[in-house]
């Protein structure tokens, strides 16, 4: 598996600055809802870094970004399982 710093890189390389800096957003937040709720925070860290970054891929990525649909699937699943018995999604709504 890749290290954290291996996979920032890669996410930075492949996304616009405005991009990338919303998934570090989202990533920051993630891991405070993280601790919060007793999760797994690197896990966390990692899905919410990686979260967008098929987002500004070309049509000739296609093929990467159908694989990368079904790996957000599995990872959105593992989400929700992780925070399915602890989360109130009214609340984290409206606290973004």
């Amino acid at each position: 598996m890749k290290k954290y710093e291996e996979i920032y890189e890669e996410v930075k390389r492949r996304l616009s600055y405005k991009r990338f800096n919303h998934c570090i957003c989202t990533m920051k937040r993630a891991v405070e809802y993280a601790k919060k709720y007793k999760q797994d925070q690197e896990k966390i860290k990692l899905i919410a870094l990686t979260h967008d970054i098929a987002r500004e891929m070309k049509k000739e990525d296609i093929p990467y970004i159908l694989a990368y649909s079904t790996a957000l699937c599995i990872v959105q699943t593992e989400w929700l399982n992780l925070f399915s018995d602890s989360l109130d999604f009214t609340s984290l709504y409206i606290s973004l």
